[in-house]
Formats: structure tokens, C-alpha cells, sequence
């Protein structure tokens, strides 16, 4: 997603490990932000919706600007449950709850791919 993003807006990201937060370049929080600049309420929206389901406003750039498709971005946003659940077995709340994001998850990309 990172290498997509960069390429798509000619930006850099400065990663991390961990928890530690790690400032960004201005120009790429600059041009990220200009990439939503012109983006009708539907898309906003629905990208908000999108972020706050995966946590990564990133995701939902990257949904909005078919660099990923939403399978894989809902894959991506669980990769840590995921893998827990590999490791512990499946919680049926969790699951359940997950499930009924999904739902939501799908209904915010038809709106945004309306517009």
C-alpha cells in the first residue's frame, strides 16, 4: 500500500517499528491531503466510513484510488487478528462483530465507487 501510495502521488513515508509515531514528510501529508481536496461529501463520506473500519486512512486513499481492491484491504486491515487467530483459534464474538463490519465495510465502498 505504501509503495502504491508513493508511487501514485510521488511521496515518501518514513516507516517505523512499533508504536512509536514517526513524523511524515510535509510534502506527503500535503499531497495526501490535496488528494481529497476535490472529493464530493458522498467520498468523504465513505472514506471516513472506510477508515475507521480498517484504522487506516490510507486504506480508503488507496480503495478511493483503485490501488488495491476491497478484499485485499479488508485482508490487510485484520492481518494482526488474523493472525492471532491462527495462533489462539477463533473468537466467535470477535468474529461475529467482524462480520458485521464487513457489511458495513461493503456498503461504504458502493458509495464511494458511485461517484
Amino acid at each position: 500500500i505504501l509503495a502504491s501510495l508513493a508511487q501514485k502521488f510521488n511521496i515518501k513515508f518514513m516507516p517505523t517499528i512499533g508504536i512509536i509515531h514517526q513524523m511524515q514528510p510535509e510534502i506527503t501529508l500535503e499531497r495526501l491531503k490535496n488528494s481529497l481536496i476535490n472529493l464530493n461529501c458522498f467520498n468523504l463520506t465513505a472514506l471516513m466510513s472506510i477508515t475507521s473500519l480498517t484504522g487506516s486512512g490510507l486504506l480508503a486513499i488507496a480503495l478511493h484510488y483503485k490501488l488495491i481492491d476491497a478484499d485485499k484491504a479488508w485482508l490487510a486491515a485484520h492481518v494482526d487478528e488474523d493472525y492471532s487467530a491462527k495462533i489462539w483459534g477463533i473468537d466467535e464474538e470477535a468474529k461475529l462483530r467482524r462480520d458485521k463490519r464487513r457489511i458495513e465495510f461493503n456498503a461504504a465502498i458502493k458509495l464511494n465507487n458511485l461517484s
